[in-house]
């Protein structure tokens, strides 16, 4: 196979998951290199640039009109995504964003025509789909090992984020974790996408989603003398009606003592259970169900695949795969997981349940062939942990 030419990529928004970017995607240099970065908090800026050794610009136009860039990694916080993916696909560059592309169904729609028009690619976060455990789920799907598959179940569910000291969460570069922008943007649109690119990834399209959505803990005391008043949604439930028939449910929400980040996927002789989605090293486990000649027999076993060596970053989670797949995408040598049409639907399901409501999805794309899943999983590992 040929090898990659390396890509230079620019990093917008030096916040708290940007160190963490900025950490893993050394371990990527055979397919892309940050060579700058730009946030509107000068001194933020600046510690990132001398941290990771790149270099600044003085604004936005600067940064997204660097000569030398392909991608523009976009790590601003939600509302400003649209804007800044839009400034991007104007200027030519492929774009790899943090969930969601946009906060409307327009905007979306908005983003894939300009990307058609420029011939450009969009990934979007999040990369909890491209790891081993999952390929090797799609394996056991394709091969019937639970027979057809009928109903599906995602949760999504973080821990008493208002009781974990969330003002207290600061990464080595000094940057606190926006908890004020996450209790209002909301944990349906922060986090569910995290499962939906899974579950669509592996069944494709949704033909029909409901939701309800609702704040069970308006109140988020934080610390003695701080509480956040929010009326965005801290617990959603939804049905998932994909194209093909499987039924799926996904309930999202920052209200349980614990956690709970498991995908259970069910077939007429058994089922398939991953622990959780946000650890690359999780369990897998297969447990089959069936008569035999002395009744009905269980059949449990754990699923071996390979695991990744422990890294220092945020969870057990590389955010860099999914640029690298970007990559790989932009060179033809694999399909782009969760990009363009795909990218656009995860994001209008993640709109239409944070917002409670009941639709047929305006987007589609073209589901997935299983080779093309391994494939591209494949390649998004780095060569190096």
């Amino acid at each position: 196979m040929e090898t990659n030419k390396q890509l230079n990529a620019v990093l917008i928004g030096c916040g708290y998951i940007a160190y963490y970017y900025g950490l893993i995607a050394s371990k990527h240099d055979n397919n892309f290199k940050i060579i700058g970065c730009y946030d509107i908090i000068t001194q933020r800026m600046i510690r990132w640039a001398e941290h990771f050794g790149v270099k600044t610009y003085k604004t936005i136009d600067e940064a997204i009109n660097e000569k030398t860039a392909d991608i523009i990694i976009n790590l601003t916080p939600p509302d400003q995504h649209f804007l800044i993916n839009q400034l991007a696909l104007q200027q030519n560059k492929h774009i790899y964003c943090e969930k969601p592309l946009a906060t409307t169904i327009t905007e979306t729609q908005e983003l894939l025509k300009l990307a058609k028009q420029k011939n450009r690619m969009i990934g979007a976060a999040p990369c909890s789909v491209l790891t081993d455990a999952i390929s090797k789920i799609c394996e056991l799907i394709n091969q019937q090992a639970i027979g057809q598959v009928r109903f599906v179940t995602f949760n999504m569910h973080d821990f008493r984020i208002d009781l974990g000291r969330p003002d207290t969460w600061i990464n080595p570069l000094g940057v606190p974790w926006p908890y004020k922008n996450e209790f209002q943007e909301g944990c349906t649109r922060e986090h569910s996408a995290y499962s939906l690119a899974i579950a669509t990834t592996l069944f494709g399209p949704v033909s029909w989603v409901g939701s309800l959505a609702t704040t069970v803990i308006p109140e988020k005391k934080i610390n003695k003398q701080e509480t956040i008043n929010v009326t965005t949604p801290d617990f959603t439930v939804s049905i998932l009606k994909f194209a093909n028939g499987i039924v799926g449910q996904l309930t999202c929400g920052i209200i349980s003592h614990i956690p709970d980040r498991s995908i259970i996927i069910q077939g007429d002789i058994g089922y398939i259970k991953l622990d959780d989605c946000w650890n690359y090293n999780s369990p897998v486990t297969l447990t089959q169900r069936f008569f035999g000649e002395n009744g009905l027999e269980i059949k449990e076993r754990h699923i071996e695949f390979n695991k990744d060596s422990e890294r220092a970053d945020y969870y057990n989670i590389d955010q860099a795969r999914g640029i690298t797949n970007l990559c790989n995408a932009i060179q033809h040598k694999s399909i782009l997981v969760c990009g363009n049409e795909h990218a656009a639907h995860v994001t209008e399901l993640t709109n239409s349940i944070s917002q409670g409501i009941q639709k047929s999805p305006q987007t589609q794309f073209e589901r997935y062939l299983p080779e093309d899943i391994f494939n591209a999983i494949r390649l998004s590992k780095p060569i190096k942990y």
